[in-house]
């Protein structure tokens, strides 16, 4: 048997391959997103406006990891 694959198999695999790959960036993504709230959140009600993507001032957030994240306020 031949190792030569129609075009549109071989484009169906790396579409396959590259959705995979996004898939697994997003994971990634919201882990990195997951952590960071967690660690900048004093609280449970802070974590979830962050992960809701909600504005919260820098004053409302764990000092430390404010400073470790190198966040500024916006004006």
């Amino acid at each position: 048997m031949s190792d030569n694959k129609h075009p549109a198999i071989t484009d169906a695999q790396e579409l396959l391959q590259l959705e995979e790959q996004a898939r697994e960036q997003q994971r990634e993504d919201a882990i990195y997103r997951l952590g960071r709230a967690v660690m900048l959140a004093p609280n449970i009600a802070i974590c979830e406006a962050l992960l809701r993507g909600e504005h919260v001032p820098i004053s409302r957030l764990d000092p430390d990891w404010v400073r470790r994240y190198g966040l500024r306020e916006t004006a």
